[in-house]
């Protein structure tokens, strides 16, 4: 047999906050409604309870619609430092400039070095010169790159412009 129907009407603001509760909870405006009902008139029953065991695709839910209201709002607010902005405040920055911006950071943060120039580092140069050459080449033979020797990150930078025969590093600090 099939439960019966329930319906009322409720002040708008209470149905704001039902509508956030369900959204953050996960749990169906019926399930809800019967939890509060048995609750308010001390009148035990057993709700069908909502599979909860989904909480992380709520949490990826909320957070793609926090990210689709920055898109639809076009811009985000962001510590940035720049020329105009030493105090390091949060500016509107939308997300074309933001990617730009980190690309920046990236290449700022990242040195193109030639494998002699790279075997030089401090940290390298107290290694075996050959192992380190062998390391390398194998990872990029084996597209295993970046790859992490001493505390810097080394990925594939291209050919040398200006001698082809010359293999470049992308070298970053990884301080992690």
């Amino acid at each position: 047999m099939a439960n019966p129907f329930f319906s009322g009407r409720i002040p708008q603001s209470l149905y704001d906050r039902v509508e956030e509760y369900i959204s953050e909870s996960g749990k169906s405006k019926t399930e809800l409604l019967i939890n509060a009902l048995s609750s308010y008139l001390d009148f035990p029953v057993e709700a069908k309870e909502t599979n909860n065991s989904n909480e992380e695709l709520w949490i990826a839910i909320k957070e793609l619609q926090k990210r689709l209201e920055v898109l639809e709002q076009g811009s985000i607010k962001k510590n940035v430092i720049t020329s105009d902005n030493d105090d390091n405040i949060e500016i509107d920055i939308n997300p074309e400039q933001l990617s730009l911006l980190e690309k920046e950071e990236t290449k700022a943060n990242s040195k193109l070095l030639t494998t002699k120039e790279l075997i030089d580092l401090p940290e390298i140069k107290k290694l075996d010169t050959q192992k380190v050459k062998n390391k390398l080449n194998n990872a990029k033979q084996q597209q295993k790159l970046p790859i992490k020797i001493g505390n810097y990150l080394i990925d594939n930078g291209g050919r040398d412009p200006n001698s082809p025969k010359n293999i470049l590093w992308k070298i970053s600090i990884d301080n992690t």
